[in-house]
């Protein structure tokens, strides 16, 4: 490679290098009241990217259909009247190459699949796991899990076929409901545990390295933290591991789990956000999930209802994203890369004055945040809820990919002039 190339590829990396990232929100509906969980994915096959959301005081699941422009969205109903509505995240359960979705909602004990039926514009078929039973409005029998809050599907009996794991939070459970499989798709629970004190927040990851889907429970007044290690066997059996067991009053009262590699040393560590305002990382010191180091992020975070976490820099370490609902806010956290990383917040947007003034924010009681690439354009943006302002919006990432382009004067190779090209567009805000 000659000289100059050399210099234009230092000149061009720095220029990426040195760019900051911003966020622009992206308002989907207003028409989610409550809403407790929006995410996201290519429901309709058309290349772009939809969005699905609850409406967890109506007990109502949308999908919105992205019309083409990442800006206008058409509402479509998937289900109503389940009772506060908590939870949808996109599995494809049948592998049939679309996307289905999972549901979970506390009013009725409902924990659900919609399979997509494939057509340009979907139609989504219920598959219930469990319910609650009533007869002319009379309760006769609560579902298999009481009051379900949150679920995360994975296959953790290794026979090919998603399975399903919830946190239930008035019978303290923590479960997985093992599928048959099609074409039935029938689902059998299986208690992990039936005395974590208010079972919150679930998760799912291998911690411990050995290929398995372990299960990450969080309980609302547990004064320890947990998970369930498989030990493999279909139906698989588990081994609780104490993560955290030095929680005091006020009680923990976890609301999410986010699972990845934090420090960069090859295993999974564990983030959660709490009822007092903490957010924590609790470092797998040994890669095994036997031994671990609780360190705070934050004190900060005021009523923290929802953490998540990518790559959103591109830098190569695991940044973090939060929705916090006193001071309707949605930031996202640089990890600054380190053997022990900590985390500055970055705002994107919150309260204009305050959790105590009378200005409510965009996100006023921001709930729910997770992350999709919701534009194609490379990077990752941040799919948000807000229960007060019954809003579900993205806010689009506006770091610059790729960092560096190639031969743009159609030369033949990367040259200085590609370069001279590359840095005018950078400066006008090209992406």
């Amino acid at each position: 490679m000659k000289i100059r190339e050399l210099l234009a590829l230092s000149v061009c990396a720095g220029a990426a290098s040195a760019q900051a990232i911003t966020f622009e929100n992206n308002i989907v509906t207003t028409n989610v009241d409550g809403s407790r969980s929006a995410s996201a994915a290519d429901f309709d096959g058309d290349g772009d990217i939809d969005m699905v959301a609850v409406d967890t005081e109506n007990g109502i699941y949308y999908w919105y259909e992205n019309t083409g422009d990442n800006a206008t969205y058409t509402e479509h109903l998937i289900q109503g009247s389940t009772g506060r509505a908590n939870y949808v995240r996109p599995y494809d359960f049948d592998q049939d190459g679309d996307m289905d979705i999972l549901a979970s909602s506390s009013g009725e004990d409902y924990i659900a699949f919609f399979v997509n039926d494939g057509s340009s514009t979907p139609t989504f078929n219920e598959k219930v796991l469990s319910q609650e039973t009533r007869v002319n409005g009379v309760l006769l029998e609560i579902g298999d899990s009481f009051a379900p809050r949150q679920a995360e599907a994975a296959d953790y009996n290794g026979d090919g076929w998603l399975d399903v794991c919830v946190a239930s939070v008035e019978d303290d459970e923590v479960s997985i409901y093992l599928s048959s499989g099609p074409p039935n798709f029938d689902f059998t629970q299986q208690v992990l545990a039936d005395n974590y004190d208010g079972s919150r927040a679930i998760y799912t990851a291998d911690i411990n390295g050995d290929g398995l889907a372990d299960v990450i429970a969080g309980a609302w007044y547990a004064q320890y933290f947990s998970y369930w290690e498989n030990q493999g066997g279909n139906p698989p059996t588990f081994i609780e591991r104490t993560v955290n067991d030095t929680f005091t009053n006020p009680y923990a009262g976890i609301w999410s789990i986010f699972v990845d590699d934090l420090d960069g040393d090859g295993d999974n560590d564990i983030v959660t956000v709490h009822q007092n305002d903490n957010v924590e990382w609790h470092e797998n010191v040994n890669g095994d999930g036997q031994t671990w180091t609780t360190r705070v992020i934050t004190t900060q975070n005021l009523i923290g209802k929802s953490v998540h976490g990518a790559d959103l820099d591109q830098d190569g370490d695991i940044d973090l994203m939060t929705a916090s609902l006193r001071d309707d806010k949605i930031a996202w956290w640089e990890n600054n890369g380190q053997a022990i990383p900590t985390w500055s917040e970055r705002v994107i947007t919150e309260d204009p004055d305050g959790p105590t003034g009378p200005i409510e924010g965009v996100a006023d009681g921001a709930r729910s945040v997770w992350p999709f690439d919701m534009d194609n354009d490379g990077d990752i943006d941040i799919v948000w809820s807000s229960r007060y302002s019954t809003t579900a919006a993205w806010a689009a990432n506006d770091l610059l990919d790729p960092p560096c382009p190639f031969d743009l004067d159609g030369s033949g190779e990367l040259d200085f002039f590609d370069v001279l090209m590359f840095l005018d567009g950078f400066s006008a805000g090209c992406d």
